[in-house]
Formats: structure tokens, C-alpha cells, sequence
């Protein structure tokens, strides 16, 4: 199968059932014609399982799981149990530059400079008589 992204999209959009107003494509597996949609779908995704499925040796396997459970049972530094205090969140953010790529978030530090002046504001709650 080539690498077309396009054609794998259009059938992962016909594997979740997301109707598209394209030309239906066939796909040919060992000089059989497939039909349309989820048949096709299925068989390309077969195929990539076929491709991708790899074998870990146990010894990794072990060894992964030996990590883990050595990084769970260490514990964690002090500093990362104290408690941040409103005047420390405030003066952080307003360190920061305003003109930056956003983080993992996509939360940009304007958004952030913008958030704090309503965010950090005491709610004034009316009463209704």
C-alpha cells in the first residue's frame, strides 16, 4: 500500500462511520477486490497490525516494570508538597513573557496575563430578596 495520507484518512473516516460526499475508494488485497467503507477499512488496518506488531523480550519487559515500580516507591521531593500561595502564583505569571509559543497545554501566557485579572479577583455575590 502506498503511503498516501489522504486515502488513509478517508478510510479511518469510513471505519467511524463519517459519511463523506467523495468517490468511494476500493482497496485490492491479494487480488481481491474488497468493498467499499468499513471492508476496506478493516483490511488496511489489518494489514498496519500485521506491520506494527512487535515483539518485546522479557528481560525488557522485567526490566521496564522494575523502573516503574522503583520511580512509584521513591518518594517525592519536599518542595513538591508545599502548597502555593495566591501572591507566588501571581508574581510567576506576571514574570512570564506575554509573547511566547504555547506549552503542552496550547494555553499561551496572554491567555494566562488576561485569566489572572478576573480569575484572582474576589467574587461579589448579590443577594436576590
Amino acid at each position: 500500500m502506498e503511503k498516501d495520507t489522504t486515502k488513509l484518512w478517508i478510510l479511518t473516516k469510513a471505519l467511524n462511520d463519517e459519511g463523506s460526499k467523495r468517490q468511494k475508494i476500493t482497496l485490492e488485497v491479494e487480488e481481491e477486490q474488497l468493498q467499499t467503507g468499513k471492508a476496506a477499512a478493516n483490511a488496511s488496518a489489518k494489514g498496519c497490525e500485521v506491520e506494527n506488531n512487535t515483539n518485546i523480550p522479557t528481560l525488557c519487559k522485567k526490566e521496564v516494570r522494575t523502573e516503574i515500580r522503583v520511580r512509584q516507591k521513591t518518594p517525592v521531593h519536599e518542595i513538591m508538597q508545599i502548597d502555593i500561595t495566591m501572591c507566588e502564583m501571581k508574581q510567576s505569571i506576571r514574570m512570564q513573557k506575554t509573547k511566547t509559543s504555547p506549552g503542552p497545554d496550547n494555553i499561551t501566557n496572554e491567555m494566562l496575563h488576561h485569566v489572572v485579572q478576573d480569575a484572582f479577583q474576589p467574587e461579589k455575590v448579590t443577594l436576590a430578596s
